[in-house]
């Protein structure tokens, strides 16, 4: 097995060990809703305080009371509006998909959709406490298939977005300005661009120039801007690609 850490620290688990995590649980299945909590009682770790049976019941309960994770049955049948709209409304609580299928395909579809953990069919209670437990701490346990699929994914993503950024300028950019472009959004001065990339400021300024006529904006400020938009157009494509159920994949996950 493989863990895949994003952040966590020493003092939590002194926190669990005192404190445990308070979880809403969603599920149309009443006697999930019923039996889950009673069986997790007796955890110290880990305690279902609240339920919900639908979407809207989902959100009203993490804007009220703000749990530590939402476990979800993935059987829902609005559990991929619900992870939307918990994670628009508070990204912060991380939604554990409870009893998935081992599929590439599904694991992706709900990681894009933004859960940050799951829990396949055959685990045990004590696999469930650990997978929440690890969410909250922004981890999760997977096999190393998993992993190198999630790596796959990435990179398809991250090409995907380097096209959008650029659209059909992507081939009048040259690499070198497309660089610059890219150091310009984190807030790099002419000259700190220079020092980065070891050329001369004249040599950055020409590039800017450059980048500026092809992209046919006025100032240095706005290709910030501009990319910006190109990136928030790359989210938006893959939520409806998440929303139609029809990506196309290279045997890949991605997942946290």
């Amino acid at each position: 097995m493989t863990t895949l850490a994003i952040d966590g620290g020493d003092d939590f688990a002194t926190t669990a060990s005192c404190i445990p995590l308070r979880v809403l649980f969603v599920s149309d299945v009443r006697f999930l809703r019923e039996g889950l909590p009673e069986i997790l009682h007796q955890q110290s770790e880990l305690a279902i305080a609240w339920v919900a049976e639908d979407q809207n019941q989902a959100l009203e309960l993490v804007l009220a009371v703000h749990p530590d994770a939402v476990l979800l049955d993935t059987a829902l049948p609005s559990g991929f509006d619900a992870v939307a709209s918990i994670v628009a409304a508070a990204p912060h609580i991380p939604i554990i998909a409870l009893a998935m299928v081992e599929a590439e395909h599904e694991i992706l579809t709900w990681a894009e959709a933004g859960i940050a953990g799951f829990v396949p069919r055959s685990a045990s209670i004590s696999d469930l406490i650990r997978t929440v437990s690890l969410a909250v701490r922004g981890e999760q346990i997977c096999s190393a298939r998993v992993a190198g699929s999630m790596i796959r994914r990435l990179r398809q993503l991250a090409v995907l977005t380097r096209e959008e950024r650029y659209g059909s300028v992507v081939g009048r950019l040259t690499a070198r300005e497309q660089e610059i472009a890219e150091l310009i959004t984190q807030g790099l001065s002419n000259k700190l661009i220079a020092r980065h990339l070891h050329i001369a400021v004249a040599t950055v300024k020409c590039h800017v120039h450059n980048i500026l006529d092809k992209l046919k904006l006025q100032r240095r400020g706005n290709v910030a801007l501009w990319i910006r938009q190109r990136v928030n157009r790359v989210v938006s494509i893959a939520m409806e690609i998440v929303a139609a159920n029809s990506l196309t994949l290279i045997s890949a996950e991605y997942l946290i």
